[in-house]
């Protein structure tokens, strides 16, 4: 996952008036997309989700918000892919914004998709439709995607799809594709 390989596309307006640029490798291997997919955790050290997979005001969607746990090590590629990134962003903001910007403007507008409050592990947001996202055994068969994903350790396939721009803030859109779903932590009743 080496930022320097990417290349991001110019903005375009969807008929919704969402502008967003496509991010993709520059130069992709013979018979491959040309998109930049990642895993996190490994079946060895599997993430997991604190708050599952979670949309605005709990209502009925598409598309759904995950937040899943990094390592220090995630942590720190995803500083690496930032700092790429405002580099990037400040040397074509011409191009992509359609205006000059300052390494430091580009950082101030530009929004992270790793989070951390307080004492708690970084997370990295992501997108999950769960109508479409494949979800794995650890045996390698095609299984439901569980209503709740919080109990189960978790090994995500990413995407990373886009980069989002508003009138002062940008982002990066990391869309999940593959998530294989290890056994869930048994929960013993309390009441038993």
């Amino acid at each position: 996952m080496d930022p320097k390989t990417w290349i991001i596309r110019d903005a375009v307006i969807s008929s919704r008036g969402a502008k967003s640029c496509q991010l993709e490798l520059a130069k992709p291997d013979a018979g491959t997309d040309g998109k930049i997919r990642f895993t996190v955790g490994s079946r060895e050290n599997p993430t997991t989700t604190p708050f599952g997979a979670t949309t605005f005001n709990n209502e009925e969607a598409v598309q759904k918000t995950i937040e899943v746990v990094l390592n220090d090590e995630e942590v720190e590629k995803f500083r690496c892919i930032t700092e790429w990134l405002i580099d990037y962003l400040a040397e074509h903001a011409p191009r992509i914004f359609k205006k000059e910007m300052t390494r430091e403007q580009v950082s101030e507008s530009l929004r992270s998709p790793v989070t951390q409050k307080g004492s708690f592990r970084p997370h990295l947001r992501c997108k999950i439709r769960p109508s479409s996202v494949r979800c794995w055994t650890a045996e390698g068969r095609i299984r439901s995607l569980p209503e709740d994903l919080r109990p189960y350790k978790l090994v995500p396939r990413v995407s990373l799809d886009r980069m989002w721009i508003m009138s002062r803030e940008c982002g990066l859109v990391f869309q999940i594709s593959d998530l294989l779903v290890l056994e869930g932590e048994e929960v013993e009743c309390p009441f038993a």
